[in-house]
């Protein structure tokens, strides 16, 4: 074999190599890999398994560590047990994302306003869902949700993410504001 020979069997067999690693690492990469909006759907899923299993423990999970702090918490996540009827038949929702970093900071941040219909009622649901917060981990989960049952809704024509002043029907847990101060 010449030199030539041995250097386009080697050139071959580089691009051989180069190009079943490429498809591998891209075929596992992408079948691991959710999008926001499946992301989302998944969070869905376990809460409203958490719900109507009444698993309050598994559910406090899904929050975000500082709202454990709130003094109402553990009361609200009881509530919303109680307020939520029923076994999940569809989840159906919108997922809006915001993104921000610079130098030394970066954040990811999704609202979800989902329509979840269970064998006994409909509810909305408006959730605040940190999925990244590079200065501390107490920030990731769920930084407040808003419940309603459609059955409830004065307005079924609009997606409410319910007051501050909480004066409207459905379940309000953890708020931010709520926090004790340091």
């Amino acid at each position: 074999m010449t030199y030539k020979e041995a250097v386009k069997k080697l050139r071959l067999i580089l691009l051989t190599m180069l190009s079943i690693s490429l498809c591998s690492c891209n075929s596992l990469f992408n079948s691991n890999h959710m999008d926001d909006h499946e992301y989302c759907d998944m969070i869905m899923k376990n809460l409203t398994t958490y719900l109507a299993e009444e698993n309050t423990n598994e559910l406090k999970k899904l929050f975000a560590p500082k709202l454990y702090d709130i003094s109402t918490f553990e009361a609200d996540l009881q509530d919303l047990v109680d307020y939520y009827d029923g076994q999940c038949e569809s989840i159906i929702g919108s997922v809006t994302t915001g993104e921000y970093s610079n130098w030394d900071y970066e954040e990811k941040k999704h609202q979800l306003e989902y329509t979840i219909v269970t064998n006994e009622d409909t509810y909305r649901f408006v959730i605040y869902y940190v999925v990244i917060d590079s200065r501390t981990n107490n920030n990731i989960g769920i930084n407040s949700m808003y419940v309603l049952k459609l059955s409830e809704d004065e307005f079924p024509d609009k997606i409410y993410g319910g007051s501050l002043n909480k004066v409207q029907d459905g379940i309000h847990v953890a708020y931010p504001h709520e926090l004790p101060k340091d």
